[in-house]
């Protein structure tokens, strides 16, 4: 991970008599997009208290590569294809990486996940 990548959450919200078809949908947009230019990480979680929400956490190396990412031919098309499942618009939030410099950081107590402050 870098400073310069660029970390999207996407939160996507199925009506819920459609979860199980758009599920299969969304997986296979996973699949495409990891092949692409820029892809660093490219996963998706599905909410458990609320099966009808899920979730893309992306990173891509730069803002370019996620801009070529969203006017694929496969994210255009899943657009269309998943548009009329949504019980409400898809919320897209961009963050980027803010790196501790290794000094500040309080090795004491480190667990294997993170580090404990």
């Amino acid at each position: 991970m870098t400073e310069s990548d660029i970390h999207y959450i996407v939160d996507i919200y199925i009506k819920l008599e459609s979860v199980e078809k758009v599920r299969a949908m969304l997986l296979k947009i996973v699949q495409d997009s990891r092949n692409q230019d820029g892809c660093m990480e490219y996963e998706l979680f599905e909410n458990l208290n609320d099966q009808s929400n899920f979730m893309f956490i992306e990173t891509w190396g730069n803002e370019a590569a996620f801009e070529n990412h969203s006017q694929s031919d496969h994210i255009q098309q899943a657009s269309l294809d998943i548009n009329s499942y949504l019980a409400k618009a898809t919320d897209i939030k961009r963050y980027k990486y803010l790196k501790i410099p290794s000094k500040q950081l309080n090795t004491r107590n480190k667990s294997r996940f993170c580090t404990l402050f």
